[in-house]
């Protein structure tokens, strides 16, 4: 490395040290302030999905007619379609599953009609649900209830944190003649 380039690390480093030094309350609020808004944003996803817990929930099976000259995909493109939703709403880190919000975007951009959405949730069928995502041991499984593509979406897409892609989902669904 040349002298200048070393000098400009070594200056760069030292007014990052001096910063972090002449603010460290700053710092330690604004870090605090970040993890209580992810423990806020865990608590109520936790409670949220602690209501759906207890409640006794019995699934209707949705008797749908799919217009297919109106739909403008597939149905092996519903079926890649639907898999994307699932993974997204599915979708492991080290830790958990989180919903991939972008992904859903995707896909709900790449229909054009209620009758994509149709072929889309029928393509989905009914997958178990438990905690977020699909039970990973065996108690969950046990716990866990068989829910269609609208109750995930429900569980996984909140109105609160993310607006946009609820009103989005939302409007789709209903232009399938289905309530979200």
């Amino acid at each position: 490395m040349k002298k200048t380039t070393t000098k400009k690390i070594s200056k760069n480093l030292k007014s990052t040290s001096d910063f972090v030094s002449e603010n460290k309350k700053q710092l330690l609020y604004f870090g605090g302030s970040i993890i209580l808004l992810y423990a806020g944003y865990k608590a109520y996803k936790g409670i949220k999905n602690m209501g759906s817990f207890l409640e006794e929930k019995k699934t209707e099976k949705i008797k749908i007619t799919i217009n297919t000259k109106n739909a403008k995909i597939s149905s092996n493109q519903a079926t890649n379609l639907a898999k994307a939703l699932f993974d997204a709403m599915n979708h492991e880190t080290t830790l958990r599953n989180i919903t991939d919000w972008n992904k859903i975007d995707k896909v709900f951009d790449a229909m054009k009609n209620g009758d994509d959405f149709k072929l889309i949730y029928k393509a989905f069928g009914e997958k178990l649900y438990f905690d977020g995502g699909t039970p990973t041991n065996y108690f969950s499984k046990k716990l866990a209830n068989s829910y269609d593509l609208i109750h995930w979406l429900r569980d996984e897409v909140d109105s609160y944190w993310n607006s946009d892609l609820y009103k989005k989902i939302d409007a789709r669904v209903k232009s399938a003649g289905l309530i979200f």
